[in-house]
């Protein structure tokens, strides 16, 4: 039996030192480490962890004391899981429950090898906890929650799902989600997480190229990506939805780098490794050391 210094999970989550007896999630911890009440937690073939909950075809549900801590009721005595109160202080019908000689307390029940069957209970399961889809584009809540996402397990106070302790800490969102234990409850006057990251390769209107495999600018027509036709700012790049470059100048002499591009340059769009313009591969290609930054390869 687990010891009783484990708490009661209030974020879904079980394993370690947290179970899900007593939980509003749910009192079978699954292979994953998440409460619930279906086959899909309970199931023992499912590796249902009976060292965080309860495992089998009808859980019965732990009545908790106030403090939200998972400790057994005062006495074993026609409790449902059995009349003998364990050295851990839990009900059971087992010799480890039921043994003198394995700490079986006799002032919370009985104790000795003939001790009673605990009395005929409910065969009906706990309600079901409503299916959630998982997170694909980065959003969260109202049926959708971030637990499996590949983009965080976290539902911010925005609803948008992520790792980050904007994320996971002050206003984020336990029941859509991984939150940390200190700081389910929101607070005022929180800042947003921050938009979106570009799955698509579209930026603007809360989703940015920051981060995105498209590149990390915004060009003016909201396209993500990383040539100077969508990081110059001369060009319309939005700073807002991404990164910026400065601004660069033609080359007028052939010779390229920080502050001036090839691209738009009679001497050819590509810029060398040797910061020369020029339109060969010997300039264009990104194994010979084109700059992207300063002009274009390809």
């Amino acid at each position: 039996m687990p010891p009783d210094s484990l708490t009661v999970s209030i974020d879904g989550s079980c394993g370690q030192t947290t179970t899900c007896l007593g939980s509003t999630f749910g009192t079978c911890c699954s292979q994953r480490g998440y409460c619930g009440s279906t086959p899909d937690y309970c199931a023992i073939t499912n590796n249902c962890q009976a060292s965080f909950g309860l495992c089998g075809e009808n859980p019965q549900v732990v009545s908790t004391t106030s403090s939200q801590t998972a400790t057994p009721t005062p006495s074993s005595l026609n409790s449902v899981f059995g009349n003998c109160c364990s050295n851990w202080g839990w009900c059971g019908t087992s010799e480890e429950h039921c043994s003198v000689n394995n700490g079986c307390q006799n002032g919370f029940g009985v104790c000795g090898t003939n001790s009673p069957p605990p009395p005929p209970h409910s065969t009906s399961s706990p309600s079901p906890v409503p299916t959630l889809k998982v997170s694909v584009d980065g959003s969260c809540g109202k049926g959708v929650t971030c637990l499996g996402s590949r983009l965080g397990e976290c539902c911010s106070q925005s609803s948008f799902c992520g790792s980050s302790s904007d994320y996971c800490g002050i206003g984020c969102q336990n029941a859509f989600g991984r939150c940390d234990k200190t700081a389910i409850n929101p607070g005022t006057n929180l800042p947003p997480a921050g938009p979106k990251v570009s799955v698509d390769g579209s930026c603007g209107n809360g989703v940015s190229c920051s981060g995105s495999t498209f590149g990390d600018c915004c060009s003016r027509n909201n396209f993500c990506g990383s040539s100077p036709a969508y990081c110059s700012v001369d060009q319309g790049c939005q700073g807002q939805f991404g990164t910026c470059a400065k601004s660069q100048k033609v080359s007028t002499d052939g010779i390229c780098g920080p502050d001036v591009t090839c691209q738009g340059s009679i001497y050819g769009n590509c810029c060398s490794g040797h910061n020369f313009c020029g339109t060969s591969d010997e300039y264009c290609k990104p194994a010979n050391g084109c700059q992207l930054a300063s002009g274009i390869c390809h």
